[in-house]
Order: C-alpha cells, then sequence, then structure tokens
C-alpha cells in the first residue's frame, strides 16, 4: 500500500513465504495456545499466586498482540504480492493510523511485563523475607497497568506517522510517510524506543536472572536461600553448617512457586516439591532467553537499517530476509511462552489435567 516501488520477483516470493505461510502459522498455534493458557492460569489455585499474576497478563499481551501482528504480516505480504494495487479506505486507514502503535505496544508491555516477572523471582530469592509484603497481586496489577499506560504513550506518534491518499492511477489507497518522518527528531524518538522498549528491559531482565541463578547455586550449595545476616548469626554456629530454613522462608517458597510444599511435610515429599521449585524456577531463564534474543536481534536490524536507506543499496535484499526472521522470531516468542509454562510448571501441567478432567464430565452428564 506504499507508492509503487520496482517489482522484484525474489522479495515476492520471501514475502509471500515468511509473511503468508509461515508468520499466519506462528499466529495461529500462538492464539489458541494463549487461549488456552488464559483458561488455566484464570482458574483457583493458580490466580491466587502473584507470579501466576503476571504469566496470566503476559499471555492477554501475546495474545492480543499475535492477533495484531496476524493482520500486519497480511499487510506485509499483500504490499509485497501486490505493490502496484492500492487497498480499500477502511484497510488503508488501519494500515497508517493503527497497526503499527497497537502492535508495537502489545510487543512492549509483554517485554516489560516479562522484565517485571523477573523481577518478582529475584525477590522471592534474594529476600524472601520480604517477598510476600512487597509482592502482592495489587502491586503486580499496578505494574502491568503502569506498564501499558506507557507503551501506549510511547508508540502514539506512530499514529500519525503515514496518511492515506487516493491514488486515481491505480484505483486505491495508498500510504504515505509525513515529512516529519525524515527529520533528525524522528530519528532521535526511533532510538529512544529501542533502548527504553527493547534494550532497556533486556538488560534488566538478564541482570535479574544472573541474581535469580546466584541466590539458587547459594540454595544447592546448602543455604536455601541468601538468609539475613541475624538470621545466620542465631541458626549457624559455623559458616559450613548446613541449617533447614525457618518457616517463614519455606512458606515464601510455596507460595511462590505454587507446588503445596508445607512446613510440617515428610522428608519425602519436601524433596519432590524442592525438586518442582526448581524446575518451575527454570522457566523465568526459558522465557527470558527468548525474549532477550528477539529484542536484541530486532534492536541489530534497526540499527542496520539506520545506517542508510537500504533500498538504495546492494544490501537491501538481505536485509529483508532477516527482517523477515526477525519478526517471525518475535512471534515465536509469543507463542512459544505457554509451552514454556507447560514444561517447566507441575501446577499448569495440574491445571490444563483438571480442565480437561471437567470437560469430560460435563460431556458426560449432557
Amino acid at each position: 500500500m506504499e507508492p509503487c516501488p520496482a517489482s522484484d520477483a525474489r522479495l515476492e516470493r520471501l514475502a509471500h513465504a515468511a509473511y503468508g505461510w509461515c508468520s499466519q502459522a506462528i499466529c495461529a498455534v500462538g492464539v489458541v495456545a494463549n487461549l488456552a493458557n488464559l483458561l488455566v492460569l484464570r482458574r483457583p489455585p493458580l490466580r491466587a499466586l502473584t507470579v501466576y499474576t503476571y504469566l496470566l497478563w503476559l499471555s492477554v499481551a501475546d495474545l492480543i498482540g499475535l492477533c495484531f501482528c496476524s493482520v500486519f504480516a497480511y499487510l506485509l505480504s499483500q504490499e509485497s504480492a501486490h505493490p502496484c494495487t492500492g487497498a480499500p479506505l477502511a484497510l488503508a486507514f488501519y494500515a497508517a493510523h493503527l497497526n503499527k502503535p497497537l502492535t508495537n505496544t502489545c510487543l512492549a508491555s509483554g517485554v516489560w511485563i516479562t522484565f517485571w516477572l523477573s523481577a518478582n523471582r529475584r525477590v522471592a530469592v534474594t529476600r524472601p523475607t520480604s517477598y510476600l509484603a512487597e509482592e502482592t497481586g495489587d502491586v503486580a496489577f499496578l505494574r502491568i497497568a503502569c506498564t501499558l499506560a506507557v507503551s501506549m504513550t510511547l508508540f502514539m506518534p506512530m499514529v500519525f506517522q503515514s496518511q492515506v491518499e487516493l491514488d486515481e492511477e491505480i484505483g486505491g489507497y495508498v500510504l504515505r510517510q509525513e515529512g516529519f518522518t525524515y527529520t533528525t527528531a524522528w530519528m532521535v524518538y526511533q532510538w529512544l524506543l529501542q533502548v527504553v522498549v527493547r534494550l532497556l528491559p533486556a538488560a534488566g531482565i538478564l541482570i535479574n536472572n544472573v541474581l535469580v541463578v546466584r541466590g539458587l547455586a547459594a540454595r544447592a550449595g546448602g543455604q536455601v536461600f541468601p538468609a539475613p545476616a541475624a538470621w545466620r548469626r542465631c541458626c549457624c554456629s559455623r559458616p559450613t553448617t548446613q541449617v533447614a530454613p525457618p518457616p517463614v522462608i519455606e512458606l515464601v517458597e510455596s507460595s511462590v512457586y505454587g507446588t503445596g510444599a508445607s512446613v510440617g511435610s515428610s522428608p519425602r515429599q519436601r524433596r519432590r516439591a524442592s525438586g518442582h521449585r526448581l524446575r518451575a524456577a527454570y522457566m523465568l531463564p526459558a522465557i527470558s532467553a527468548l525474549s532477550i534474543i528477539s529484542n536484541v536481534f530486532s534492536a541489530l536490524l534497526f540499527v542496520w537499517a539506520a545506517q542508510g536507506k537500504m533500498k538504495l543499496t546492494k544490501g537491501y535484499t538481505s536485509y529483508q530476509v532477516w527482517r523477515a526472521v526477525g519478526n517471525n522470531l518475535e512471534l515465536f516468542t509469543l507463542a512459544a511462552n505457554p509451552f514454556l509454562n507447560i514444561l517447566f510448571s507441575r501446577e499448569i501441567r495440574s491445571g490444563y489435567r483438571r480442565l480437561l478432567l471437567e470437560h469430560k464430565r460435563c460431556r458426560r452428564s449432557d
């Protein structure tokens, strides 16, 4: 829907494969997976745990983002397949004023929710005695609401990035970039977005994960959590002595991971619960790794494109190939999160089993 460029058969085939098939398949699988994830995360006892509040809203952001990305991929495929054909007014208006702001708002919200999830895990590992007081459901909801508001504000200028014009030669509406998008101020804005939406949260997620891994390593070495100095003086006669955690820390672990490990359980139950908690702790690095890789990759693509007018260089085709890879990698990140939840969280797997059993009982009763 941009003004008619020169046709390139290779780019047309690339766009058809990357955006017409691959992107749509990823979006379809991701939408179904996130819908199922929402059904499970909304049910007790998961909805009572703060960590699953973040996972719930991460699924919401991923679900809406995949829906908008599906439309975005369709527009990209149509633009490459029919470069000299205009679009209906409604579709052209959406592409000009709503497509990029809505899509990027959902993507940015998902990235920052992942950051808050990693911060929640960091507090649980490094400051367990204050976790229950600091990391409440209200705090999580406030962070998520602020994330959504800030993301919408950041991408608001993109609403005015393009205008819709009627091209009488091709008999349809096309998009034309506004003049201010070629100024230095707009380029500074684009760089600011890359820092705030991609690089900054990626760095924060990485730091939080390093601190979580250090805390887990301390626990594996005999100290379940890095305990406060006062507790160590009272309970530890020697630095090398392995001491059982006090009840408050064990209750924090149970509330964090939802494994049901309670004070007074048998040694076997404690070992099983500890194993489930350790496996659940791997879920955060897995989600974080995908988020960091996709965001850093997209930021590098932006730097590549910012080096000059790519359409005028021999590297334009290579850039479009890597751009398609980057876009589908971001879609894969949105679609993969529910599967990571199932893989690493025993409670979420149990939630799916309960949901299926209830569905079977309902069908039998009918």
